[in-house]
């Protein structure tokens, strides 16, 4: 019997995450002295001193489980970002919140939006539950906000927006944002990955977290410790939103999905503005 005949037919199409080669690896395959790896938006910097020595004080804990639910980490998110401690869900970088809104909310036959040249793993994830995906063609580099919403239907469970846009950094602005939403059910939620948002300078670049707030519609922000922290290899993200959407999400997190390494980095990276 071949293992094949057993996988579910969702996952038969889907190819493995090709993560780009590591810095080592470019090095000693082309006999390289320096290498700056440009393929995942990893930062050129070391972490901060106050991430180092947090994390060399922590390594005496780490015969311990960590915090299951990042309770101190989200209390300094939730006090930085203004909002109430239980509309902060951290995770195993964003990438763990991607699948566990795919995992929480799509079923087969749901239709998926996002543009074209996105992030893979939107597509992984979402095909992973059974759902079709709509891609929809940038627009002179830009996310196509009406096309978007003229695409959507009965069958639309999920639109991906991220801003600024990976790979090639463009943005849409608040008004268009609002916009959108006029035009878009409450019955699709809305998912802003801001991985990049730090790296922002427009003045009219949307605010999503008072969307969140304001807004009918279910609206997730998924950022990210490991661009301008500095901290990739630890793996942390968090999602902003309503505590009902939270408390769905935490419903299908695995246990202890944050380890306390992470964690502590994370709070020591967030006040660091020095840094």
């Amino acid at each position: 019997m071949s293992i094949e005949k057993l996988i579910r037919k969702e996952i038969i199409p889907l190819k493995p995450y090709a993560p780009g080669q590591t810095i080592a690896d470019v090095q000693k395959k082309y006999k390289l002295l320096e290498v700056f790896n440009l393929s995942t938006n990893e930062s050129v910097l070391e972490p901060s001193s106050k991430v180092r020595d947090a994390l060399k004080k922590e390594l005496t804990t780490i015969n311990q489980y960590p915090d299951g639910g990042s309770l101190e980490l989200r209390k300094e998110i939730a006090q930085k970002y203004k909002v109430s401690s239980d509309m902060v869900i951290v995770t195993n970088g964003g990438d763990e919140l991607l699948y566990l809104l795919t995992g929480c909310f799509i079923s087969s036959g749901d239709e998926v939006i996002l543009g074209e040249y996105g992030f893979s793993t939107y597509e992984i994830a979402s095909t992973m539950y059974g759902a079709k995906i709509i891609k929809i063609p940038l627009k002179k580099g830009f996310l196509d906000l009406p096309t978007i919403a003229r695409q959507t239907n009965a069958k639309t469970k999920m639109i991906f927006l991220c801003n600024p846009y990976n790979p090639d950094g463009t943005i849409f602005t608040q008004q268009e944002l609002e916009k959108f939403l006029e035009n878009i059910s409450d019955k699709i939620i809305i998912v802003m990955d801001e991985a990049y948002i730090d790296f922002v300078e427009s003045k009219d670049f949307p605010n999503s977290i008072n969307l969140i707030k304001e807004k009918n519609n279910p609206i997730v922000s998924l950022r990210t410790f490991s661009k301008i922290g500095g901290i990739a290899g630890l793996r942390i993200g968090f999602g902003i939103a309503q505590p009902e959407f939270v408390n769905c999400l935490r419903k299908v997190q695995q246990p202890y999905s944050v380890n306390r390494l992470a964690q502590t980095a994370a709070r020591a990276c967030i006040n660091d503005n020095d840094y």
